[in-house]
């Protein structure tokens, strides 16, 4: 298979590759950051037209009567983690100080939110592009982010998010050995103007790189990544990975 380059006609700025090796992958790496220019980070998945960029929040309640505008966003927002944290407190082993630490804890454990899981690393995400067994293509999304500046003070998620414009990144407060093992980020979205929410692929403004890798090359790129030092036992440092890597592994002796 011949190996494509186009940009999207959409926005201009979204560079596409068709990948078929991880040596292919790493020709086409994003350029480095600098002082004057953002990070890139990554974020792998199935190739599904109804997986889109689209936070879990505004995705799993896209269809809720009460909510027509960025007010009504934000006020459920608030009232989901308000829900969250009374309900959570007797099973964390710490207290977060401020609701977005909040807003990352929920995350992490399921709840709907504003948050996208990203990767500061391209491997990891191509790691989890690939490794759910399936016969679609994969995707991993690379795309520049500034910092998110955190607030000195505890403010509540309304007035926090109230003006925010575009995507930016945030790095976890509490880590835990999996956020640590597979350089977990979190992607903030913005508040939608009203019910629908534009997904972030959809919209204008930093670079972003979409790599394609068909379905019949997800097996011998896994096995380049396991001898690259990336398999279910790096990535899930804790008993289920374990699990995962056994049985990853238990049909091929």
């Amino acid at each position: 298979m011949a190996v494509s380059l186009r940009v999207v006609s959409l926005n201009e700025r979204i560079i596409h590759y068709d990948i078929v090796s991880l040596p292919d992958l790493l020709s086409k790496m994003p350029p480095l950051s600098t002082d004057t220019r953002p990070g890139w980070y990554y974020r792998g998945q199935k190739m599904n037209p109804d997986w889109t960029l689209t936070p879990s929040i505004y995705r799993d309640f896209r269809d809720t009567a009460s909510v027509t505008s960025k007010d009504d966003w934000l006020t459920f927002e608030q009232r989901l983690l308000r829900r969250f944290k009374s309900e959570a407190l007797p099973y964390l082993s710490f207290v977060p100080r401020a609701d977005l630490e909040w807003l990352m804890v929920g995350q992490h454990h399921g709840l709907p939110t504003r948050l996208l899981d990203f990767t500061k690393s391209l491997l990891i995400g191509l790691f989890f592009a690939l490794e759910d067994e399936g016969a679609e293509d994969r995707i991993v999304w690379a795309t520049e982010a500034l910092p998110f500046g955190m607030p000195d003070d505890v403010v509540p998620l309304v007035e926090l998010f109230e003006d925010l414009k575009g995507a930016s990144i945030i790095f976890p407060t509490h880590v835990t050995p999996r956020i640590t093992a597979q350089k977990g980020v979190f992607m903030i979205a913005p508040t939608p103007d009203n019910r629908a929410f534009v997904p972030l692929e959809e919209r204008r403004g930093a670079a972003m790189i979409r790599y394609r890798i068909p379905a019949e090359y997800r097996g011998n790129i896994l096995e380049d990544l396991k001898r690259a030092g990336i398999d279910y036992q790096t990535i899930y440092p804790d008993l289920a990975g374990v699990v995962k890597h056994i049985k990853s592994q238990i049909g091929k002796e």
